[in-house]
Formats: C-alpha cells, sequence, structure tokens
C-alpha cells in the first residue's frame, strides 16, 4: 500500500513540475502578448500581403523606412485611429 501512496505522489509532483515547468516558458516568451508602445504607434508600413507592421511615430519616419528598402507603403494605424476617435467622441445627450 506505501509503494502505491509512493508512486501516486511522485505522479503528482511529475505533473505539477511540467505545470510550472509550461509556464515558466510561456512567461518566458511573453506568451503572445505585442507590447503597448508597439500598438499604439500612429503609423504603419503595409506590405504587399496586408500586414500591418505599426512600429512608426511619424510619417517621416515611416517612409524612410520604405524608401530605404522595405516593400510596402505607410498607412495610418487603424488601432490607433480608432482609439482616438473613440476617445475623442462626445457622448449622445440625454432628453
Amino acid at each position: 500500500m506505501q509503494a502505491v501512496q509512493q508512486a501516486v505522489l511522485r505522479a503528482a509532483a511529475t505533473r505539477a513540475g511540467v505545470a510550472v515547468a509550461a509556464l515558466a516558458v510561456a512567461l518566458a516568451f511573453g506568451g503572445g502578448v505585442r507590447p503597448a508602445a508597439a500598438a499604439e504607434a500612429p503609423w504603419c508600413i503595409v506590405d504587399y500581403e496586408g500586414n500591418y507592421h505599426c512600429y512608426y511615430n511619424s510619417f517621416a519616419e515611416c517612409h524612410q523606412t520604405v524608401l530605404g528598402g522595405s516593400r510596402g507603403f505607410c498607412n495610418v494605424n487603424p488601432s490607433a485611429l480608432a482609439a482616438a476617435a473613440a476617445s475623442t467622441a462626445v457622448p449622445a445627450r440625454r432628453r
């Protein structure tokens, strides 16, 4: 009976160790979270596949990167534009 209890405890310890290791790996790689600053940059390079790369604080910075060889074009970050519009929206008056 004692051997069975020891086997159960070892299995539980192994599962806990695997869970801790998985959590450590997830935290080490950021869990897929992008930095807020990158998501909030107002200018993006849109590549020819339609992917947005929003790392630029000005049109000039974005345009210089495109001229330097990045393929695509500069566009306003749709997320930053939507956030700016939402923060400046005037609430409807109640009647």
